[in-house]
């Protein structure tokens, strides 16, 4: 990628382009900020009907702690999908950090998200930026106890928990303990 800045899309979705550009136009007036997004919406495809309907709000949240721990801690109390967002483009490589040693699909999309949180604040502008479509099989996620049996969830999560601890360590000057305390609360 040559581009300054990056954003994740699903084959489902579509981001509004007047809102893009001006989430790039926030990021290059605030540096201390590393992604940006607007709210969005769901689009559901009704096959009775053959029609499709706006069926509510999708919510990405801002997380602006002034450190890795404060934000990695408002992801958690508050998750949002924030690789949705327009990122800085050094700042979205890294968080796809170790991703290719994950063997379980949970920590797929929490790993970067987590990583996008410590590595730097996001902000939520005040317009439409996101449609995601939804079909039937967005909602048959395995479930969590079955997430849990998988033999692969412990190899994991333990690259989950040292990657993001790693990472925090490093942005906010935190022994290896300390870290990993924080990312397991």
């Amino acid at each position: 990628v040559e581009e300054d800045y990056v954003v994740f899309c699903g084959d489902d979705d579509y981001f509004l382009p007047r809102s893009l550009d001006s989430c790039v136009d926030f990021l290059e007036t605030n540096h201390d900020f590393s992604s940006a997004h607007g709210f969005g919406t769901f689009m559901r495809y009704d096959e009775n009907r053959g029609a499709s309907t706006i069926s509510g709000r999708y919510n990405i949240f801002e997380y602006q702690g002034n450190s890795g721990s404060e934000r990695i801690k408002m992801l958690m109390k508050n998750y949002s999908v924030l690789y949705f967002s327009v990122q800085r483009k050094e700042i979205f490589m890294k968080a796809f950090k170790n991703i290719e040693l994950l063997t379980n699909p949970m920590f797929v999309e929490l790993m970067p998200v987590g990583l996008s949180a410590i590595l730097g604040k996001s902000k939520k502008l005040n317009e439409l930026y996101l449609i995601r479509g939804i079909n039937e099989s967005r909602c048959l996620q395995p479930k969590l106890v079955e997430q849990f049996l998988d033999p692969e969830w412990s190899r994991s999560f333990n690259i989950y928990i040292n990657t993001l601890s790693e990472e925090l360590g490093e942005v906010d000057g935190l022994c290896e303990n300390d870290a990993k305390e924080i990312v397991k609360q």
